[in-house]
C-alpha cells in the first residue's frame, strides 16, 4: 500500500526508518510529486515520479545539467515552510500520516476509509456507515493543519510516497 506522508524535518531517511522501520521503500515526492504550491520566488526541491515516463517528461523540460530544484512558485515535494502556499486547494492537509522527530502520526481507520472513499457516489446505507469517519478525517485535517501552523517558518517539509 502507498501512503502520502508529510514528514517535519531534516534527515528523512533516519526519520522514516525509526517511525515505520517495515517500510519497503519511500521516494521524495513519489505517486505525488510536485504537492508543495510554492510562493512566487521561492524554491523547493522535486522528488521522482513513480512511473519513468512522467519522469523523462519532466527532466525534458529541464534545462540540461539543472538541479531538481523548481524556482519563481513552482511546485515541490520539499521546502521550507515559509515558502509554501499553503492557500492553495491541493494543501498537503490531505495526507495519510505525518512524521515528526521519528514519530508516525495517523488518523483512525475509519478516518482513512472515509478519506479513500470520499467522493464516490455510494448508496446511502453505505453514507450512513462513513459518518463517524467522515468526522474523524476531519478531525485528522485540523490537527494537521494545527501542526503545521505551530511550526517555524524555516522548518523542512517533505512529501514522501511511502510503501507499506
Amino acid at each position: 500500500m502507498h501512503s502520502r506522508v508529510l514528514v517535519i524535518g531534516d534527515n528523512i531517511e533516519c526519520q522514516i526508518s525509526a517511525a515505520w522501520p517495515d517500510s519497503e521503500w519511500w521516494a521524495l515526492g513519489g505517486r505525488w510529486t510536485g504537492s508543495f504550491y510554492l510562493k512566487p520566488g521561492c524554491t523547493g526541491v522535486l522528488g521522482k515520479r513513480e512511473r519513468p515516463e512522467f519522469e523523462d517528461l519532466l527532466t525534458s523540460m529541464m534545462p540540461e545539467g539543472s538541479p531538481r530544484v523548481l524556482k519563481l512558485g513552482g511546485n515541490a515535494d520539499q521546502a521550507r515552510k515559509g515558502d509554501i502556499d499553503f492557500r492553495r486547494d491541493d494543501s498537503p492537509i490531505s495526507v495519510a500520516a505525518i512524521v515528526q522527530m521519528g514519530v508516525w502520526i495517523e488518523p483512525g481507520e475509519d478516518a482513512r476509509v472515509a478519506d479513500m472513499l470520499e467522493g464516490l457516489d455510494l448508496p446511502p446505507e453505505k453514507q450512513e456507515d462513513l459518518r463517524e469517519g467522515r468526522s474523524q478525517l476531519v478531525a485528522w485535517k485540523d490537527r494537521v493543519a494545527e501542526i503545521i501552523g505551530g511550526l517555524p517558518e524555516e522548518t523542512l517539509l517533505s512529501i514522501v510516497d511511502i510503501h507499506c
